[in-house]
């Protein structure tokens, strides 16, 4: 008989009187935080061959050629820079109060946020994570959402209607965790 270990909760739920506040950290997968380790320490590799390159050249043309390489050896850089830190130390904060409901995305040094005025939210639900395709945002979650996931257990997202649009936050949450975490929100904001 094999033994399942149960899983320790990854979220914090904070009740306080003014609002509710749930924090949702992003479980990094250890094979994504390895591709970029390594991807990085040869990019730093690359970059300081490619400048000592720079500083010997005397050439015109070859000076144009590689400062246009390592603008863009910098950009990309800089994304899986941005990549990685999500992956390591990303979370999602979603904070409701009596007037509106805040969902931000933090990790380090930047940090994005989307408000909605809470007499507007409606149906709020666990719904699967889309993942046929890579047309918006929430598809994109399902590659960077922290948890592998079989054909039994599919991706689950907290969304809700907003207007006509149905935004989502909690990508990689468990269906058992997302439907606890309505129910805390349910308990207090009876409208939602």
């Amino acid at each position: 008989m094999v033994k399942i270990e149960l899983r320790k909760i990854g979220f914090i739920i904070r009740d306080d009187p003014e609002k509710m506040e749930i924090i949702i950290p992003n479980v990094g997968r250890y094979s994504a935080n390895l591709f970029y380790g390594i991807y990085l320490a040869l990019w730093i590799f690359g970059g300081i061959s490619e400048i000592g390159a720079f500083l010997n050249t005397d050439s015109k043309e070859s000076i144009l050629s590689m400062t246009v390489l390592l603008g863009g050896w910098t950009l990309v850089g800089g994304v899986v820079i941005i990549f990685w830190l999500w992956e390591s130390c990303g979370r999602e904060i979603i904070r409701i109060d009596d007037f509106e409901l805040q969902h931000k995305k933090d990790f380090i040094l930047f940090s994005y946020s989307k408000k909605y005025n809470i007499a507007h939210v409606k149906c709020l639900r666990v719904t699967a994570l889309d993942t046929s395709g890579l047309g918006d945002s929430r598809r994109v979650q399902y590659w960077f959402n922290g948890r592998k996931k079989t054909a039994e257990e599919p991706d689950s997202v907290i969304a809700f209607d907003y207007d006509r649009n149905t935004p989502s936050f909690g990508s990689g949450l468990e269906v058992a965790e997302a439907k606890h975490i309505i129910e805390k929100i349910k308990s207090r904001y009876k409208n939602l």
